[in-house]
């Protein structure tokens, strides 16, 4: 009973991984463009908020791939709201420069690639029609296009996780292995 009750611990204690993008907070116009389901900007970072830290914990660790919100002067703000260890890969809307400067983040890239149980990732704001070893299975994560599904013919493996086609919430490891795995 000891030795389950001490794997059951461990497992609570493991980190999680978690990826998202394009939260765009504070930005009103986001909501019409991309046809949001908010009344106000307010509202929308609260959904956001409320749905970030119902699934991550405080030592996960986000990846959030770009875009993550309209004013780098309410960042600072946001993230001590939120749960979790961010890393930032910059978005076309982030402000690199002052985010390195400030330490807002845990780190900052425009890309990164990331091993998670033998799996190779590119995270990128962007998606890519190839990436580092591609032809070999490994997975491109990327923001960016919002709610348009992009159909390239032989451009598997690739997945948007950005909040507007995952229920404005971000999604785990083990869910993005999943989709992948209907991708196959």
């Amino acid at each position: 009973m000891i030795v389950k009750n001490i794997i059951k611990e461990i497992k609570e204690i493991t980190l999680n991984y978690f990826f998202t993008s394009d939260t765009h907070f504070s930005h009103t116009n986001i909501i019409k463009h991309c046809n949001r389901p908010f009344k106000s900007a307010d509202e929308m970072n609260s959904t956001i908020i409320y749905n970030w830290n119902k699934k991550v914990k405080k030592d996960d660790i986000v990846f959030h791939l770009g875009d993550f919100s309209l004013s780098h002067k309410i960042t600072s703000y946001l993230i001590n709201k939120l749960n979790g260890k961010i890393h930032l890969i910059a978005g076309n809307h982030d402000r690199k420069k002052y985010y390195i400067k400030n330490n807002t983040f845990y780190s900052v890239n425009d890309i990164l690639e990331i091993n998670l149980e033998n799996k190779l990732i590119v995270l990128c704001h962007y998606p890519f029609l190839t990436w580092n070893r591609s032809h070999h299975g490994s997975w491109n994560l990327h923001g960016h296009v919002h709610d348009r599904e992009l159909k390239i013919k032989d451009c598997k493996f690739r997945l948007n996780v950005g909040v507007d086609v995952n229920d404005f919430t971000p999604i785990s490891f083990n869910e993005v292995r999943q989709k992948m795995e209907l991708i196959k």
